[in-house]
């Protein structure tokens, strides 16, 4: 007679087979109490022998004790099974310390509003939730990042100036960008007069003194902006070609007066002459350009 059921999950709990072993010791202890109690009352008759801490127990009387107790089952009817499903549903009650489960225990939000307080779940962890700590020391800068992808080239200034609404050239894009013509300056002092040119030898084809011995026109007699056709390969001394470039207005200052800023320019620090490349004419040989004299007389205005 004994009880040897051992369940798979005790073997993993306890780490040893003794400790499960001695586990089945203390449950057949309990049916044995339990027996004890009641079904000698129950008859009436019998008893068992009480063993003492610190006595050693004899073999025959601890017999005896099993004899007694099979005797008392079978006038009671309790079989081996029986016993063995009660010790069962008793061992499930049993936590991992080999205690009896107890009771579900409060939560921490009942035991909350027990102790006197009020207000819902969010009020009570929100009363849980201790002061603001100071702000911790900064920490390091973290690696620089890669670089972004290069972004699509944008339409330029002109092209979003059409597409504003507007129409006309890039040379009255460039006008409009440019503010009004400030006042005209007071005129400077006239400057020293300059060399006698070479004489022309006829003047019946015009003043001795406007034109070269070799054809080209003398820049200290032309007009500042007056503008000519020429069949020369480069620009005459004291013209440039015109195809709108942009000059300085503190070496043009002369200049600057008289086209301002009608063909272009900021008119703070330059201005910009004539574009006339579309109006040259284009002959099948040769080729010719506009000039205009950049270096000469101040006109005299009417």
């Amino acid at each position: 007679m004994g009880y040897r059921r051992v369940r798979r999950s005790h073997m993993g709990r306890c780490g040893s087979v003794i400790t499960l072993r001695l586990r089945q010791v203390w449950l057949w202890m309990l049916a044995i109490a339990l027996i004890a109690a009641v079904i000698p009352v129950a008859h009436g008759q019998g008893s068992l022998t009480a063993f003492e801490n610190g006595n050693i127990i004899d073999a025959n009387e601890v017999n005896a004790n099993f004899t007694y107790l099979k005797t008392l089952m079978d006038a009671a009817g309790v079989t081996i099974d029986d016993i063995d499903l009660r010790l069962s549903a008793l061992e499930d009650r049993l936590d991992e310390e080999g205690g009896v489960v107890g009771p579900a225990g409060k939560s921490a939000y009942q035991t909350w509003l027990d102790a006197g307080n009020t207000g819902d779940e969010a009020t009570f962890l929100a009363d849980l939730k201790g002061e603001t700590g100071s702000q911790g020391p900064q920490g390091q800068p973290g690696p620089q990042g890669p670089a972004g992808e290069d972004g699509s080239n944008g339409d330029d200034a002109y092209s979003v100036w059409l597409a504003a609404g507007n129409e006309g050239t890039r040379a009255a894009f460039l006008n409009s960008l440019v503010g009004p013509q400030g006042p005209q300056g007071p005129q400077g002092p006239q400057g020293p007069a300059g060399q006698d040119g070479q004489d022309g030898g006829n003047a019946n084809l015009g003043t001795t003194k406007s034109v070269q011995s070799n054809g080209n026109l003398n820049n200290n007699h032309c007009y500042l902006g007056e503008i000519w056709l020429t069949a020369d390969t480069y620009a005459p001394p004291g013209t440039m070609v015109a195809n709108g470039q942009l000059l300085a207005i503190s070496e043009y200052q002369w200049l600057f007066p008289i086209f301002g800023t009608m063909y272009g320019g900021n008119g703070s620090t330059n201005f910009a002459l004539p574009d006339l490349t579309a109006a040259t004419p284009k002959p099948s040989t040769g080729e010719l350009a506009y000039v205009v004299c950049v270096r000469g007389l101040q006109p005299t205005r009417p």
